[in-house]
């Protein structure tokens, strides 16, 4: 592909299991049809073997496909395709989710932002809700017959940023990257610190906001036809591209993080740390999520049910913590948790106890990759919050209790739920925020979408402005 006057060589690489393989072949179908020369589309069959699945994407020149009979989990994979030979001779390597829609110049466009920076790292797209964004773009979209004579979607991206100005909503949007400042973004808890302590309660205090998503001061990027960019510390997985040698200095997505999750943040604060920056392009665009069905079987095949996956969550938070601040990593993750637990309380969930539960089971998991002595000490003074001292003692107290349970060989989630329970830790919460607790609210799409509704629409402002009061008055 020239661009700039140079001639660039780039792999685009993709996994995908044995039930995607229809987003899969829209995908790559998609991309094929504005394929230019120097382009390489690079397929894993990640967890299986498939002689017509070999047959399909073989016929065409400008795809490579693999296989893994085992599957090799996110980071596995895509290092996998980082080890083939066009992957090895390509300037520009980008990794691309299966279950998306790109635009018709999605790769020449991203490219070209990525050419055009300064000591850059990785970059990536715009992300949007494909079921958000499609009714809105309908119109505009031309279809036809591809590659392997199915119908797919062509759009351009100055296209999709045209509806995006007329029709701005947040729900149009899947992922623009995380603050840039990534220690406070993923390490610091200072989004639970910053609620808990009324932080954003005026105009002039804001609130710390670790995912540009919901941060509104973005939105103007998307209102109008300046070429503009957003420095970022992660750009997320499902689009990312960056020069090949990126690789040989900071080294390939960390396997510990199998079978997926954070393997992307890792990847990005590594780049940081290298001194390169990392940047979301605001007028590239991919639309994402198009396998509603692929992504709740992928989740059940990976994790059975909502406690197993916050279990696997805060392994992954623990190994990040343990990669990039090894002196505090016990301590980060003891106040990750103990915040948590107060926040679920005060938003009076009633699986409470049992997401601090699998949280704890998540630590132990990661503790056992990472450090090999029974070190799980931590320093209390270091889970405090704010100036109450109320509020810390009762932080430490459940830090301690925590301890207990992570230094026990085998402790049941019965016998944890009793020994929280036994100690009033949720009557003293809520006691802090007298009539302030805030309820779930009942709605067709299910308490929790509602509630992530409330969250993004007001980031946490005005639905809890009494209980920020409260807290303010009491110089918590």
């Amino acid at each position: 592909m020239f661009i700039k006057g140079k001639e660039y060589k780039i792999n685009i690489l993709i996994l995908f299991m044995e039930h995607e393989v229809d987003v899969t072949i829209a995908a790559v179908e998609t991309l094929a049809e504005s394929i230019e020369t120097g382009v390489i589309i690079s397929i894993l069959l990640n967890g299986g073997s498939r002689h017509d699945h070999r047959i399909l994407f073989s016929s065409s020149p400008d795809i490579r496909y693999y296989e893994s009979p085992k599957n090799l989990g996110v980071a596995g994979g895509r290092n996998f395709l980082l080890d083939t030979e066009e992957a090895k001779t390509s300037d520009i390597i980008m990794f691309m989710d299966n279950d998306v829609v790109p635009t018709v110049d999605y790769v020449r466009s991203l490219a070209t932002f990525l050419v055009t920076q300064e000591n850059v790292g990785i970059v990536g797209s715009t992300l949007l809700n494909y079921y958000s964004i499609r009714p809105i773009i309908k119109n505009a979209i031309i279809t036809k017959k591809g590659l392997f004579k199915n119908k797919i979607e062509l759009i351009d991206n100055r296209t999709v940023k045209k509806h995006i100005k007329k029709n701005y909503s947040n729900d149009l949007f899947y992922h623009i990257g995380s603050n840039v400042d990534w220690f406070n973004a993923y390490f610091s808890s200072k989004e639970s610190e910053d609620f808990l302590l009324g932080k954003g309660s005026s105009k002039k205090e804001k609130p710390f906001i670790p995912f540009l998503l919901y941060d509104k001061r973005y939105s103007f990027l998307y209102l109008n036809d300046v070429h503009s960019r957003i420095q970022v510390s992660n750009v997320g997985g499902g689009s990312q591209a960056f020069f090949r040698h990126l690789v040989d200095d900071i080294g390939k997505l960390n396997e510990l993080f199998n079978p997926y999750g954070y393997e992307d943040v890792d990847f990005s604060i590594r780049a940081i740390r290298k001194g390169y920056r990392n940047f979301v392009d605001t007028n590239t665009f991919l639309l994402h999520d198009t396998d509603k069905k692929g992504l709740r079987e992928k989740h059940f095949r990976y994790v059975q049910g909502k406690k197993e996956k916050n279990s696997l969550q805060y392994k992954k938070l623990t190994l990040l913590y343990y990669l990039h601040a090894p002196t505090q990593f016990k301590e980060l993750s003891y106040k990750r948790m103990v915040l948590r637990f107060f926040i679920d309380i005060l938003w009076n969930k009633p699986d409470a106890v049992d997401n601090l539960f699998y949280a704890v089971v998540g630590y132990k998991d990661a503790v056992k990759l990472t450090d090999p002595r029974d070190d799980y000490k931590v320093k209390y003074t270091d889970v405090a919050c704010g100036s109450d001292k109320e509020i810390n003692d009762l932080m430490q107290r459940l830090a301690q209790t925590i301890e207990q349970a992570v230094i026990r060989v085998n402790v049941s989630q019965n016998d944890f739920r009793e020994t929280i329970t036994h100690y009033p830790y949720i009557a003293l919460v809520q006691s802090k925020f007298p009539d302030k607790v805030v309820r779930y609210r009942s709605g067709r799409n299910g308490k929790e979408k509602v509630l992530m509704k409330i969250i993004k629409a007001s980031i946490l402002k005005c639905y809890i402005t009494r209980l920020l009061v409260y807290i303010s008055r009491n110089k918590i």
